[in-house]
């Protein structure tokens, strides 16, 4: 691959029609995406509206929890992000979610962006202009669908995604406390960063980790300002029992046919519960069948799993350079982030971005050579984007997904991080760092 590398690198730089063509190519599909997703704002229900719904309901003193939104689905997070999206509810629902789209785009651009020069540091401003362009294409091809349903659905992982990208360059500045308090406020809003939380503490940050416990306490806290703090600790009593630690994800408000996760996986494998239906015919994957009560521990197993995986990185590498001991272990939190979760879909695939720019920045600028390393992220390829069902077909596509094909992606992903570890440790490369 790195002769291919090169061959493209070679093409694109020597001729000015290629790159002018390039160009025009990712503009006019930017543009059309922009126009698509601003036309779904207008013409379809967004999970945005269910976080309003809630930020209205906590203005006005009624049960966020009791009852779904207009749109049919539960409100399933804490209270917290219901009250960061309170001054949305002053426009226009319509206003609101093409302000969101736009905004998830913005947030989303600015992630990658800002993650690559860290990633870079001073040697950013010294990459080729095809290595920069490589550098901010590969991971949106990577992660494409996983953006495209984040945006089209308008979702909140994106603003998850960019805060725990902000914590990160506050905590390399120094500002290692309040980076943990923005790591905190974005961990109260969604779970999806509890395993970059989790790699500070395995590697003895503990500065950004009391940051993170603090804010905890406030993202708790804050929205007794408007419910008072007895309904604030029902809130959260209620959040804990019925969502967060609620085993049976057959029941959960969440939905089960669009949870791709590795406990749902091991629900529709040992379990008689049908795992999908197309074309109208129900199709199971059984191949045991396991007592309920045990397999509700599903999730809390895959969880531990998932965080001794990243225990053992940063037992291994935790002492190396930078650009292996804090950043391969932060892309690795952020890979591992769907994996943990026992509640994964599309959208949440986004916190996958920062580890397809880790692979891609090892690869194009590092020039990182191996076998394992291509092969990792070939599959995780594959596995994420060409077992969709516009490649696959409708039954194959529900076939990959109940079997978790994305999530396999990412624990392919995860196993390219660590095959590059082991690589960089000791500066075997092709070329000079």
């Amino acid at each position: 691959m790195s002769n291919i590398r090169d061959a493209i690198e070679r093409k694109i730089l020597e001729s000015r029609r290629v790159r002018t063509i390039i160009a025009v190519v990712v503009l006019l599909v930017a543009a059309i995406l922009i126009a698509l997703a601003i036309k779904k704002a207008l013409t379809r229900d967004l999970d945005l509206y269910v976080l309003l719904n809630a930020a209205r309901r906590i203005t006005f003193g009624i049960d966020i929890y009791s009852s779904p939104s207009p749109t049919g689905a539960y409100y399933l997070y804490l209270p917290f992000i219901a009250v960061l999206f309170v001054p949305f509810t002053f426009v226009a629902e319509q206003v609101a979610g093409i302000a969101w789209t736009l905004a998830s785009i913005l947030l989303i651009g600015w992630s990658l962006h800002a993650w690559i020069k860290l990633l870079a540091g001073e040697r950013y401003s010294h990459l080729s202009a095809f290595e920069k362009w490589a550098l901010h294409l590969l991971p949106i091809i990577f992660c494409f669908d996983a953006i495209s349903s984040e945006i089209g659905n308008g979702q909140v992982n994106c603003l998850i995604l960019a805060t725990t990208v902000f914590a990160i360059r506050l905590g390399l500045r120094d500002s290692q406390l309040k980076s943990g308090i923005l790591l905190g406020l974005a961990f109260v809003a969604k779970l999806l960063n509890a395993p970059v939380i989790a790699y500070h503490l395995f590697t003895r940050r503990f500065r950004p980790v009391v940051g993170a416990a603090l804010a905890l306490a406030i993202g708790i806290l804050l929205p007794a300002l408007f419910v008072g703090i007895l309904r604030d600790l029902d809130y959260t009593s209620y959040w804990l029992s019925t969502i967060a630690f609620n085993g049976d994800l057959v029941s959960h408000r969440s939905g089960f046919a669009g949870n791709t996760s590795l406990a749902a996986v091991l629900f529709r494998l040992f379990s008689d519960i049908p795992a999908f239906v197309s074309n109208g015919v129900s199709y199971s994957v059984n191949i045991a069948t396991i007592d309920g009560s045990v397999l509700r521990w599903a999730g809390p197993a895959v969880a531990i799993l998932t965080l001794g995986w990243l225990g053992i990185y940063a037992y291994l590498y935790g002492s190396r350079r930078p650009l292996v001991s804090y950043f391969g272990g932060v892309a690795l939190a952020f890979c591992l982030a769907p994996v943990m979760i026992p509640i994964a879909e599309r959208p949440h695939f986004l916190m996958l971005l920062p580890a397809y720019a880790y692979a891609s920045y090892v690869w194009i600028h590092l020039r990182l050579n191996g076998k394992p390393f291509y092969a990792f992220l070939i599959a995780a390829f594959v596995l994420s984007t060409l077992t969709l069902k516009v490649y696959v077909g409708d039954f194959l596509g529900n076939a990959f997904w109940t079997l978790g094909a994305p999530t396999w992606a990412a624990v392919c992903l995860a196993a390219a991080i660590f095959v590059a570890a082991n690589r960089l440790k000791g500066g075997d490369l092709t070329a000079e760092e």
